[in-house]
């Protein structure tokens, strides 16, 4: 089909081609489908296909926009005859697509994959003001400039949560509900991860234990500390001594913070921290102190990055694939957009425990202490 006889075309030109031929027999009237599906559908790579995408782009056969994909112009919509209106569904997060983490971004291109299969066509909103303490009138203008039949709010906060409540507007939070707002929510079962990882560290003779928080007064947060308390309990018949520190932010006090896990009266033999870039911070903090890992802490992380492949020791973690996350906030959304009853608030999904290398029984001379305890 990409082929024409006694003609030679570069394979992006073809590409270009069979896209504005389906533009054409009004396949697609309004938006192209995701790169992802784009590229499987017609068997090519996504970097032949973005160099399609730009040829039609300087012809003007589309148009390009940062969180709402390649739109089919006017001109190239008034040839094809109307078309049914496809549903759509916003996408609120804060941080621009150039500051999103790897697992984020291929969260968002899965979703857009799903939504569209089932006749639904994503945009995505990025915008500090959706999430600030007084977001009201931004969201007024978000809804109203941008009508959707359902959002999905991501790493959202309890003022933006409620304001969807309070207005009843069709949403799912992809991450943690606040206790305040019953709307759907789905993310990864953090009481069940933390206590298995709580679990693990005592099992393996671990009684000095840390747990590295986020933020401690995300409800997520709450539910990983409720989690890894539980799970030091539950084996442990001698004491076991739990610290929950705050992840500092920067490198200065991430190397004050890897002398407490080490060193003096705090000192812990192992420690679970919740967040991967954290985690990939603390580590090397750690290394550059001289600190062993895991001869002299073990560390699990209780997220996954790409990136933790190519790290060595490889890191022990948790890890709950995109796709997996993506299919089951489609589910809740269009349930949530039909107004059906939901059988279940929370949809928790139970991740994979990678082993890595990062976790082993406590040296018998465990931390080290200044000045040493009193027994």
């Amino acid at each position: 089909m990409l082929n024409a006889p006694g003609q030679f075309s570069t394979l992006a030109q073809q590409v270009a081609d069979a896209i504005a031929q389906n533009i054409e027999r009004g396949i697609w009237a309004e938006q192209l489908p995701p790169e992802r599906y784009l590229a499987r559908s017609l068997q090519v790579s996504r970097r032949t296909l973005r160099s399609a995408i730009e040829i039609l782009r300087k012809e003007n056969v589309l148009l390009t926009m940062p969180g709402l994909g390649s739109q089919i112009t006017r001109s190239s919509r008034a040839q094809t005859g109307s078309s049914a209106r496809r549903k759509v569904v916003g996408l609120m997060m804060p941080e621009s697509f150039d500051q999103m983490k790897p697992s984020t971004m291929v969260f968002i291109d899965e979703l857009r994959t799903l939504f569209y299969a089932k006749g639904l066509r994503l945009e995505v909103h990025v915008g500090h003001r959706y999430y600030s303490n007084r977001p009201s009138s931004a969201l007024v203008e978000l809804t109203t400039r941008h009508p959707a039949d359902g959002w999905i709010l991501v790493y959202s906060n309890l003022i933006n949560q409620s304001w969807f409540k309070t207005r009843k507007i069709p949403a799912v939070i992809a991450g943690t509900a606040h206790d305040e707002v019953d709307l759907p929510d789905v993310d990864v079962d953090m009481l069940a991860t933390c206590r298995h990882a709580a679990n693990l560290l005592v099992q393996k003779g671990h009684r000095r234990l840390a747990l590295i928080l986020e933020d401690p007064h995300l409800p997520n947060e709450k539910k990983s500390e409720e989690g890894f308390r539980d799970g030091a309990r539950s084996l442990g018949k001698e004491e076991i001594s739990i610290h929950v520190w705050r992840y500092p932010g920067d490198l200065r006090r991430v190397r004050y913070l890897a002398e407490r896990l080490i060193k003096g009266p705090e000192a812990v033999t192992a420690a679970l921290v919740t967040n991967a870039y954290q985690y990939l911070a603390l580590f090397s903090v750690l290394t550059r102190m001289g600190v062993r890992i895991p001869e002299d802490i073990s560390l699990i992380s209780r997220t996954d990055e790409p990136f933790f492949q190519f790290l060595e020791p490889e890191p022990a973690r948790y890890t709950c694939g995109p796709q997996v996350r993506a299919k089951a906030v489609l589910l809740a959304l269009l349930r949530t957009i039909k107004g059906e009853q939901l059988p279940k608030r929370h949809f928790w999904l139970v991740p994979n425990f990678i082993t890595g290398e990062t976790v082993a029984a406590p040296k018998s001379g465990g931390p080290i202490l200044e000045p040493k305890r009193k027994v």
